[in-house]
């Protein structure tokens, strides 16, 4: 989640945003399980991170 809007970046930046995840498959297959572990985790936090952080009564509490 980067926060950008995707309709500035025309059509080949929209593919690859939308092929890049696929591609992350492909190079992280042969990694440890920890080492997955601590990207699924870090990725589920950085979400939930955004995703409070969004919130009107949150951002006007923390006065961002």
């Amino acid at each position: 989640e980067t926060g950008m809007r995707t309709a500035s970046l025309g059509p080949i930046g929209r593919n690859a945003l939308r092929v890049v995840p696929f591609l992350s498959l492909f190079f992280t297959v042969n990694f440890s399980s920890a080492l997955t572990l601590y990207w699924a985790t870090s990725n589920v936090i950085s979400l939930a991170q955004s995703v409070i952080l969004r919130q009107p009564a949150v951002r006007q509490a923390l006065r961002l």
